[in-house]
Protein backbone atom coordinates (compact mmCIF):
# COMPACT_ATOMS: atom_id res chain seq x y z
CA UNK A 1 0.00 0.00 0.00
CA UNK A 2 1.06 3.20 -0.76
CA UNK A 3 4.31 4.55 -2.40
CA UNK A 4 6.22 1.49 -2.70
CA UNK A 5 9.76 1.05 -0.70
CA UNK A 6 9.28 4.61 0.84
CA UNK A 7 9.41 2.80 4.28
CA UNK A 8 12.13 1.27 3.82
CA UNK A 9 14.07 4.34 1.95
CA UNK A 10 12.98 5.91 5.35
CA UNK A 11 14.25 3.61 7.88
CA UNK A 12 17.79 2.76 6.05
CA UNK A 13 18.98 6.01 4.61
CA UNK A 14 16.86 8.39 6.49
CA UNK A 15 16.42 7.28 9.88
CA UNK A 16 17.12 10.53 11.56
CA UNK A 17 13.53 11.62 10.95
CA UNK A 18 12.30 9.02 12.86
CA UNK A 19 12.22 10.13 16.22
CA UNK A 20 12.02 7.79 19.38
CA UNK A 21 8.89 8.39 20.88
CA UNK A 22 6.88 7.64 24.31
CA UNK A 23 3.11 7.13 22.99
CA UNK A 24 0.98 7.67 25.81
CA UNK A 25 -1.96 10.02 27.33
CA UNK A 26 -2.73 10.45 23.57
CA UNK A 27 -5.87 10.26 21.08
CA UNK A 28 -4.71 8.16 17.82
CA UNK A 29 -7.04 7.65 14.97
CA UNK A 30 -5.43 4.00 13.77
CA UNK A 31 -5.61 2.65 9.58
CA UNK A 32 -7.45 -0.08 11.12
CA UNK A 33 -7.15 -2.22 7.74
CA UNK A 34 -3.35 -1.96 7.83
CA UNK A 35 -3.80 -3.00 12.30
CA UNK A 36 -6.12 -5.61 11.36
CA UNK A 37 -3.21 -7.29 8.88
CA UNK A 38 0.16 -6.46 10.81
CA UNK A 39 -1.38 -7.63 14.15
CA UNK A 40 -2.67 -10.92 12.21
CA UNK A 41 1.23 -11.65 11.09
CA UNK A 42 2.85 -10.49 14.35
CA UNK A 43 0.41 -13.16 16.07
CA UNK A 44 3.01 -15.77 17.08
CA UNK A 45 1.59 -19.76 16.76
CA UNK A 46 -1.28 -18.59 14.00
CA UNK A 47 -1.56 -21.85 11.79
CA UNK A 48 -2.53 -19.65 8.50
CA UNK A 49 -2.23 -22.57 6.33
CA UNK A 50 -5.51 -23.97 8.06
CA UNK A 51 -7.49 -21.18 7.83
CA UNK A 52 -7.16 -18.76 10.43
CA UNK A 53 -6.84 -19.50 14.28
CA UNK A 54 -9.46 -16.86 14.59
CA UNK A 55 -9.54 -17.46 18.79
CA UNK A 56 -5.61 -16.66 18.79
CA UNK A 57 -5.96 -13.28 16.98
CA UNK A 58 -8.84 -12.34 18.74
CA UNK A 59 -6.86 -12.46 22.08
CA UNK A 60 -4.01 -10.78 20.20
CA UNK A 61 -5.43 -7.73 19.16
CA UNK A 62 -7.42 -7.36 22.54
CA UNK A 63 -3.99 -7.67 24.17
CA UNK A 64 -2.85 -5.06 21.84
CA UNK A 65 -5.86 -2.25 23.00
CA UNK A 66 -5.34 -3.20 26.33
CA UNK A 67 -2.52 -1.77 26.12
CA UNK A 68 -3.21 1.08 24.50
CA UNK A 69 -5.57 1.41 27.69
CA UNK A 70 -3.08 1.10 30.07
CA UNK A 71 -0.78 3.70 28.25
CA UNK A 72 -3.91 5.92 28.62
CA UNK A 73 -3.71 5.73 24.53
CA UNK A 74 -7.61 6.66 23.24
CA UNK A 75 -7.98 5.45 19.39
CA UNK A 76 -10.66 5.93 16.98
CA UNK A 77 -10.30 2.99 14.64
CA UNK A 78 -11.25 3.50 10.96
CA UNK A 79 -11.92 1.03 8.40
CA UNK A 80 -11.71 0.84 4.39
CA UNK A 81 -14.75 0.79 2.70
CA UNK A 82 -15.33 0.12 -1.19
CA UNK A 83 -13.43 0.41 -4.02
CA UNK A 84 -15.08 3.82 -6.04
CA UNK A 85 -16.86 3.48 -9.04
CA UNK A 86 -13.84 5.36 -11.09
CA UNK A 87 -11.98 1.66 -11.20
CA UNK A 88 -8.68 4.21 -10.92
CA UNK A 89 -7.05 1.37 -8.44
CA UNK A 90 -8.75 -1.70 -10.20
CA UNK A 91 -5.55 -3.26 -11.65
CA UNK A 92 -3.80 -2.77 -8.79
CA UNK A 93 -6.33 -4.43 -6.54
CA UNK A 94 -6.67 -7.31 -9.38
CA UNK A 95 -3.11 -7.68 -8.96
CA UNK A 96 -3.28 -8.02 -4.78
CA UNK A 97 -5.94 -10.49 -4.83
CA UNK A 98 -4.26 -12.41 -7.60
CA UNK A 99 -1.68 -12.46 -5.71
CA UNK A 100 -3.26 -13.69 -2.50
CA UNK A 101 -4.82 -16.59 -4.20
CA UNK A 102 -1.36 -17.93 -5.78
CA UNK A 103 0.00 -17.67 -1.96
CA UNK A 104 -3.23 -19.39 -0.71
CA UNK A 105 -2.21 -22.10 -3.18
CA UNK A 106 0.93 -22.67 -2.21
CA UNK A 107 0.67 -21.98 1.17
CA UNK A 108 1.43 -25.28 3.78
CA UNK A 109 1.77 -25.84 7.45
CA UNK A 110 5.86 -25.73 6.24
CA UNK A 111 5.49 -22.62 4.51
CA UNK A 112 3.09 -20.73 6.89
CA UNK A 113 5.61 -18.73 8.48
CA UNK A 114 7.25 -17.43 4.99
CA UNK A 115 4.47 -16.72 2.96
CA UNK A 116 1.72 -14.44 4.42
CA UNK A 117 -1.99 -15.10 4.04
CA UNK A 118 -4.67 -12.79 5.77
CA UNK A 119 -7.79 -15.13 6.24
CA UNK A 120 -11.23 -14.88 5.18
CA UNK A 121 -13.11 -13.86 8.19
CA UNK A 122 -9.80 -11.90 9.87
CA UNK A 123 -11.76 -8.50 9.59
CA UNK A 124 -14.54 -9.52 10.56
CA UNK A 125 -12.90 -11.29 14.19
CA UNK A 126 -10.33 -7.77 14.16
CA UNK A 127 -13.91 -5.59 14.19
CA UNK A 128 -16.33 -7.62 16.80
CA UNK A 129 -13.55 -8.00 19.24
CA UNK A 130 -13.01 -4.06 19.17
CA UNK A 131 -16.37 -3.37 19.54
CA UNK A 132 -16.85 -5.75 22.41
CA UNK A 133 -14.08 -3.82 24.07
CA UNK A 134 -16.32 -0.42 23.19
CA UNK A 135 -13.50 0.69 20.95
CA UNK A 136 -15.05 3.31 18.36
CA UNK A 137 -14.58 1.91 14.98
CA UNK A 138 -16.15 3.87 11.88
CA UNK A 139 -15.94 2.49 8.26
CA UNK A 140 -15.59 5.28 5.48
CA UNK A 141 -17.33 4.91 1.90
CA UNK A 142 -14.35 4.09 0.24
CA UNK A 143 -10.32 3.99 0.90
CA UNK A 144 -9.67 5.34 4.13
CA UNK A 145 -6.56 7.35 3.98
CA UNK A 146 -7.73 10.16 3.21
CA UNK A 147 -10.52 10.48 6.03
CA UNK A 148 -8.07 9.43 8.53
CA UNK A 149 -5.53 12.41 7.19
CA UNK A 150 -8.56 14.67 7.82
CA UNK A 151 -9.37 13.65 11.31
CA UNK A 152 -6.31 13.44 12.25
CA UNK A 153 -5.81 17.44 11.39
CA UNK A 154 -9.21 18.57 12.37
CA UNK A 155 -9.00 16.74 16.13
CA UNK A 156 -5.15 16.75 16.66
CA UNK A 157 -4.45 13.17 16.53
CA UNK A 158 -1.65 10.95 16.15
CA UNK A 159 -1.81 8.59 13.17
CA UNK A 160 -1.28 5.12 13.61
CA UNK A 161 -0.31 3.11 10.33
CA UNK A 162 2.36 1.27 7.84
CA UNK A 163 1.14 3.00 5.00
CA UNK A 164 3.58 4.77 3.41
CA UNK A 165 0.81 7.41 2.14
CA UNK A 166 1.22 9.20 5.52
CA UNK A 167 4.46 10.34 5.21
CA UNK A 168 3.36 13.03 2.60
CA UNK A 169 0.44 13.99 4.82
CA UNK A 170 1.53 16.99 7.33
CA UNK A 171 0.30 14.96 10.42
CA UNK A 172 1.57 13.31 13.47
CA UNK A 173 2.72 9.80 12.19
CA UNK A 174 3.80 6.72 13.78
CA UNK A 175 4.44 3.92 11.73
CA UNK A 176 2.92 0.66 13.18
CA UNK A 177 6.47 -1.28 12.45
CA UNK A 178 8.11 0.50 15.03
CA UNK A 179 5.66 -0.75 17.74
CA UNK A 180 6.65 -3.54 19.91
CA UNK A 181 3.13 -4.78 19.95
CA UNK A 182 2.74 -6.91 23.02
CA UNK A 183 5.65 -4.73 25.38
CA UNK A 184 3.83 -1.92 27.76
CA UNK A 185 7.17 -0.11 29.37
CA UNK A 186 7.21 1.98 32.56
CA UNK A 187 9.00 5.32 33.14
CA UNK A 188 8.68 7.96 35.88
CA UNK A 189 7.97 11.51 35.13
CA UNK A 190 10.75 13.79 35.56
CA UNK A 191 8.80 16.66 37.54
CA UNK A 192 6.37 14.81 39.59
CA UNK A 193 8.61 10.97 39.79
CA UNK A 194 5.18 9.58 38.92
CA UNK A 195 4.83 6.46 37.60
CA UNK A 196 3.54 6.46 33.84
CA UNK A 197 3.15 3.47 31.10
CA UNK A 198 4.01 3.79 27.55
CA UNK A 199 4.46 2.27 24.43
CA UNK A 200 7.98 2.88 22.37
CA UNK A 201 7.66 3.64 18.66
CA UNK A 202 9.08 6.17 16.27
CA UNK A 203 7.13 9.52 15.62
CA UNK A 204 7.92 10.80 12.21
CA UNK A 205 9.23 14.28 11.69
CA UNK A 206 8.07 15.81 8.23
CA UNK A 207 9.77 18.77 9.36
CA UNK A 208 13.10 16.77 9.38
CA UNK A 209 12.58 14.58 6.58
CA UNK A 210 12.20 17.95 4.33
CA UNK A 211 15.58 19.63 6.15
CA UNK A 212 17.29 16.59 5.28
CA UNK A 213 16.11 16.13 2.05
CA UNK A 214 16.03 19.85 1.18
CA UNK A 215 12.31 19.45 -0.27
CA UNK A 216 9.81 22.20 0.29
CA UNK A 217 6.79 20.82 2.55
CA UNK A 218 4.51 22.31 -0.36
CA UNK A 219 6.49 19.63 -3.07
CA UNK A 220 5.69 16.99 -1.02
CA UNK A 221 2.50 15.92 -2.87
CA UNK A 222 4.94 15.44 -6.48
CA UNK A 223 6.90 13.57 -4.76
CA UNK A 224 4.47 11.05 -3.97
CA UNK A 225 3.47 11.63 -7.43
CA UNK A 226 6.64 10.92 -8.67
CA UNK A 227 7.50 8.09 -6.95
CA UNK A 228 4.16 6.43 -8.26
CA UNK A 229 1.41 4.94 -5.46
CA UNK A 230 -1.50 2.45 -5.80
CA UNK A 231 -3.14 4.62 -8.73
CA UNK A 232 -0.89 5.66 -10.82
CA UNK A 233 1.66 2.63 -12.18
CA UNK A 234 5.30 2.28 -11.24
CA UNK A 235 6.71 2.69 -14.40
CA UNK A 236 4.62 5.71 -16.10
CA UNK A 237 7.82 7.92 -15.44
CA UNK A 238 10.31 5.19 -16.17
CA UNK A 239 11.19 8.15 -19.10
CA UNK A 240 11.64 10.23 -16.25
CA UNK A 241 13.59 7.68 -13.41
CA UNK A 242 16.05 7.41 -16.30
CA UNK A 243 16.80 10.69 -17.31
CA UNK A 244 17.40 11.54 -13.80
CA UNK A 245 19.66 7.97 -13.19
CA UNK A 246 21.97 9.41 -16.20
CA UNK A 247 22.33 12.85 -14.39
CA UNK A 248 23.32 10.88 -10.95
CA UNK A 249 26.34 8.36 -10.21
CA UNK A 250 24.78 4.67 -9.09
CA UNK A 251 25.16 3.91 -5.51
CA UNK A 252 24.77 0.24 -4.18
CA UNK A 253 20.61 0.64 -3.05
CA UNK A 254 18.49 -1.14 -4.42
CA UNK A 255 17.21 0.12 -7.83
CA UNK A 256 13.75 1.19 -6.03
CA UNK A 257 16.26 3.10 -3.67
CA UNK A 258 17.90 4.93 -6.41
CA UNK A 259 15.00 5.85 -7.60
CA UNK A 260 13.61 7.22 -4.81
CA UNK A 261 17.39 9.01 -3.78
CA UNK A 262 17.37 10.36 -7.66
CA UNK A 263 13.80 11.74 -7.38
CA UNK A 264 14.36 13.64 -3.75
CA UNK A 265 17.55 15.33 -4.92
CA UNK A 266 15.84 16.47 -8.01
CA UNK A 267 13.39 17.93 -6.18
CA UNK A 268 15.55 19.47 -3.74
CA UNK A 269 16.88 21.69 -6.66
CA UNK A 270 13.42 23.03 -8.06
CA UNK A 271 12.31 24.65 -4.55
CA UNK A 272 12.26 27.99 -6.54
CA UNK A 273 9.80 26.34 -8.63
CA UNK A 274 5.86 26.37 -8.56
CA UNK A 275 3.86 22.98 -8.58
CA UNK A 276 2.40 23.53 -11.99
CA UNK A 277 6.30 24.54 -13.27
CA UNK A 278 7.71 21.41 -11.80
CA UNK A 279 4.54 19.29 -13.49
CA UNK A 280 5.52 21.11 -16.43
CA UNK A 281 8.73 19.95 -16.78
CA UNK A 282 8.06 15.79 -16.11
CA UNK A 283 4.97 16.20 -18.09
Amino acid sequence: MGIRGLSTYIHEHLHEVLVRHKLHQRKVVIDGNNLAHVLYFECTGINAAFGGDYDKYASFVEEFFKGLQVCEVYPIVIMDGGQPLDNKKMDTVRERVTNQIQTCLNISPSSQYRLKVFPCMGRDVFVSTLKKMGIVVLQTDFEADLEIAMLAKELGLTVLSNDSDFYMFNVPFVPLSSITYNKVSTGKRKRSNEMFSYINCNHFSQEKFCQVTGIDPAHLPILATLLGNDYLAFDHFKDFYSILEGENKRSRMTSRHNIIKNVLAWLSHKKDKTTEEILSIVS
